[in-house]
């Protein structure tokens, strides 16, 4: 199992925002977390919930792109955590900040 520290979550995750902000205005506004997982999903032929029991054990490709997909499966369970509904929340930063604050 993979345990991340606040301190590399946060890390990634502010990488992850970067990505996103230098993408952001190709993002429509109205995309969602599970969007972004369902994207996953369809390019990786697998589910989000199999892809994270596997990232989690260690048995997955060290890639950027599996990291951004463990990452948005990370945020789904915090959102789940906060009683939100990942199919609802666009993935804007300044929404995840708040989550987080």
């Amino acid at each position: 199992m993979r345990i991340f520290t606040t301190k590399t979550f946060d890390k990634l995750f502010q990488k992850l925002d970067i990505k996103i902000q230098k993408k952001a205005a190709d993002i429509p506004p109205d995309k969602t977390v599970q969007d972004f997982l369902d994207e996953f999903e369809q390019k990786y032929q697998m589910s989000s919930d199999e892809f994270y029991e596997l990232y989690e054990k260690g048995q997955t490709e060290d890639t950027p792109d599996l990291n951004d997909w463990a990452l948005f499966c990370s945020l789904k369970l915090t959102l789940e955590e906060k009683a939100e509904d990942s199919s609802k929340v666009t993935f804007k930063p300044q929404k995840i900040e708040k989550m987080y604050a």
